[in-house]
């Protein structure tokens, strides 16, 4: 059935009947029946070559009787649920739709997955606090410190040995020693990454 104001489907059609919906004799007036498939996508720029359709609605004409309809589109489809608001994966090129009494359905080409966030290679990648050498990346208040060994060695006051840069989400390793028997740990504010004041003669690796 063709209708007054209706186009058949071109033979390159991005999406098709699948099975071909057979041909229904028209006759004006007599009310339209058969199924209207409706394909539209993205504008085009000015100039561009028009883009392949990445939708199709599909409508049951017929206001008497349901209608099982089966589409194929260029790729794996998504069927559209208003009830939801959201897309569903039809699974595969083709979907078979239930229509009911004038009712019809949305269908667009499944949208890729979303790739996962990316992550900067500075943040990914381990950051040394300490070069082994000098103090340098690192603040000195209140009291006094210095490389030795390759280690950090606070040797006297009650101040604070914290790095220059701020840092969040991280993970932080070290290791020390203390000079003297302790049954403390060396105490930790990890906001700026800063340390707090330690018993003179414990050493900071890193």
């Amino acid at each position: 059935m063709m209708p007054p104001g209706a186009e058949p489907l071109p033979g390159d059609a991005a999406f098709t009947f699948d099975p071909p919906v057979a041909a229904l004799a028209y006759a004006p007036p007599e009310p339209v029946r058969g199924v209207l498939l409706g394909l539209f996508g993205p504008a085009d720029p000015p100039g561009a070559q028009p883009a392949r359709p990445t939708h199709a609605v599909v409508v049951n004409l017929d206001y008497k009787a349901e209608a099982s309809i089966g589409v194929k589109g260029p790729a794996p489809l998504e069927a559209f649920d208003p009830a939801t608001g959201l897309w569903s994966r039809a699974g595969a090129a083709r979907a078979e739709l239930r229509l009911t009494r004038g009712g019809g359905s949305l269908l667009r080409v499944q949208a890729p997955a979303a790739a996962p966030p990316s992550v900067p290679a500075s943040a990914s990648a381990p950051v040394d606090l300490f070069d082994g050498k000098t103090l340098a990346g690192w603040k000195v208040i209140g009291c006094e410190a210095e490389v030795e060994d390759g280690v950090i060695l606070l040797k006297a006051g009650n101040g604070v040995v914290r790095t220059e840069r701020t840092y969040r989400d991280y993970v932080l390793e070290y290791e020390w020693k203390a000079l003297k028997p302790t049954t403390g740990t060396p105490a930790f504010t990890f906001a700026a990454l800063t340390l707090r004041p330690a018993p003179p003669g414990r050493r900071f690796t890193r």
